[in-house]
């Protein structure tokens, strides 16, 4: 929502990735969708039910909770991230 919403106000050509606080590289504000996108697949995948069954009876043995815990973790991650851009890219 905030991506297709500060896409309005948003230069051409926007701050994609930094160091040491100084942007050095760029890119056009459509980067922006990137996380988004990202999040949807993420969000897919792990509604598909064979991912779980694998991932919760292979060598490793998940337990529901941990599992649940593992993708919630990695969706904040990502939404975390993404915050950031679109914080940067207005400062």
């Amino acid at each position: 929502m905030f991506s297709g919403l500060s896409v309005l106000f948003l230069p051409q050509i926007i701050p994609v990735h930094f160091t040491n606080g100084i942007a050095d590289d760029f890119g056009n504000k459509v980067e922006i969708f990137l996380f988004p996108i990202l999040l949807l697949i993420i969000t897919f995948l792990t509604g598909k039910e064979s991912i779980k069954y694998f991932l919760t009876h292979s060598k490793t043995f998940l337990t529901d909770i941990q599992y649940n815990l593992m993708i919630d973790s990695v969706l904040g991650i990502v939404l975390i991230a993404e915050s950031y851009v679109i914080y940067a890219s207005f400062a």
